[in-house]
């Protein structure tokens, strides 16, 4: 006779299956590293994995297995974190650390050994030295170059301030670690240079808000070539709006400064200002060019991007709603969930997500609207989270090895499907928010800034 499982179990079994796959680490490695492994007419100089990157190495998956842990305390999931964290011990004495980042460098190391910590009962003398380093670090890799390109009117690259390489991602790391009076200190300095970074610059004689990204400071080529005169980002990943959702969520675990509620206020009105509406749908630019950004009507058509978490409306309505319950304005938080409902009056197809991941694909939306929909009265967007897990699931393969594979685009169109393991681009971030959508699940998700991590009851 057949057992049907309900599909919460199903779920779970899915994750405990492919995470069964990953007790070997170099067995791991070797599968992502297989040549066949690589998009052979890559878009983007994309690598998939990185050994002591959280985008795609082995913090993401000790990530993975450490949230099993938790929930399944009697299973010994800990013993399989246990050898990850040896390895990147391992490989942080034979490779050295070369960037404090969260999503390729130290912060994202330390967030993940620190869930691995079961409670801060485990790993504390490498935590201790990893935390040392870090914060040691932000002064001269971080602070001391934004302060200067503050005080001398320049543009900030956004790998100064950003999610994922930026002082952002960082702090957001930090907040995971309070009441620790040491990383108090080191976000309230970070608020204060994100504070800043509100203010007003002067661009070709005219005042823009000073998140602007000159010429100079932007990195891909087809970005220079698009906006010659600069833009302003809009995308959770590397813009603004996480800078919104980083504010909001410090005043809601208690870090507030002076300035701090003002900067949220004026880039949440300006972002109000910047949503746009058509085909009877609103949605957000990923970038608004400067020629735009100072005349009184746009200089071309509105091009509506990808729904993902990095760029799009749920990315930016998740930081509005962050930014309604900092600043407790209901007001806010209803402009917010009116963005994001909008997202499903669009065809999936007009969505543009590439695949199950996270970062570009439907783990980000789904996850971002599963948030909201915990924290709002929405029947709809209930239902839209068992439609978005049921698209989420078409993608998966058992015979993958690791369950789910990342697109990646082609430069002659297409996508290339390869084995991925990490967090924005891979089956961890994928498995994580299954987890989430199913069950009671920790703070993983910190690194994204789509919650508070604090309380979601409705």
């Amino acid at each position: 006779m057949q057992t049907f499982l309900a599909p919460n179990e199903h779920c779970l079994l899915i994750v405990k299956e492919i995470v069964n796959r990953l007790k070997d680490p170099e067995n791991v490695k070797a599968i992502i590293l297989d040549p066949e492994n690589r998009n052979p007419d890559p878009l983007f100089h994309e690598y998939p994995w990185g050994d002591l990157s959280f985008s795609g190495g082995y913090p993401a998956i000790l990530l993975l297995i450490t949230e099993l842990d938790r929930l399944f305390p009697d299973e010994k999931w800990d013993l399989v974190a246990h050898s990850y964290v040896l390895k990147i011990k391992d490989c942080i004495e034979k490779q050295g650390i070369t960037t404090l980042s969260l999503f390729s460098g130290l912060a994202g190391i330390c967030f993940a050994v620190s869930q691995a910590s079961r409670g801060g009962t485990r790993y504390q003398k490498l935590l201790n030295t990893l935390n040392d380093h870090l914060i040691q670090g932000m002064e001269r890799h971080y602070f001391i170059p934004f302060r200067e390109d503050l005080q001398n009117g320049k543009s900030i690259a956004m790998f100064l301030y950003d999610v994922i390489q930026g002082i952002t991602g960082i702090g957001t790391y930090g907040l995971t670690q309070l009441p620790n009076p040491t990383f108090v200190q080191v976000i309230q300095e970070i608020l204060h240079l994100l504070v800043g970074l509100t203010g007003k610059m002067i661009v070709e004689g005219v005042q823009v808000p000073a998140w602007y990204q000159s010429l100079e400071v932007q990195i891909m080529e087809d970005d220079k070539k698009q906006y010659p005169k600069g833009n302003f980002n809009l995308g959770l990943s590397h813009g603004i709006p996480g800078v919104l959702a980083f504010l909001s969520v410090a005043g809601l675990h208690g870090i507030t400064i002076q300035g701090q509620k003002e900067a949220m206020q004026k880039i949440s009105d300006w972002l109000k200002d910047r949503r746009r509406y058509a085909k009877g749908s609103f949605f957000w630019e990923s970038r608004i060019r400067f020629e735009d950004e100072i005349a009184n009507e746009p200089q071309k058509p509105y091009v509506q991007g990808r729904d993902a978490w990095c760029y799009g409306t749920p990315g930016v309505a998740s930081s509005l709603f962050l930014a309604g319950k900092a600043l407790q304005d209901e007001g806010l938080k209803e402009f917010a969930v009116e963005s994001l409902r909008s997202v499903f009056h669009r065809k999936p197809e007009e969505w543009n997500l590439t695949g199950p991941t996270f970062c570009h694909g439907i783990s980000g939306l789904l996850l971002i609207t599963h948030q909201i929909a915990q924290q709002t009265t929405f029947l709809d967007l209930e239902e839209r989270v068992r439609e978005l897990k049921g698209t989420l699931m078409q993608f998966y393969n058992p015979q993958f090895p690791f369950g789910f594979k990342n697109m990646e685009l082609c430069k002659s169109g297409g996508y290339f499907e390869i084995n991925n393991l990490g967090f924005l681009e891979g089956s961890v971030g994928v498995l994580l928010t299954l987890l989430t959508v199913e069950s009671l699940t920790s703070w993983w998700h910190a690194p994204f800034l789509v919650s508070d991590g604090i309380n979601h009851e409705k």
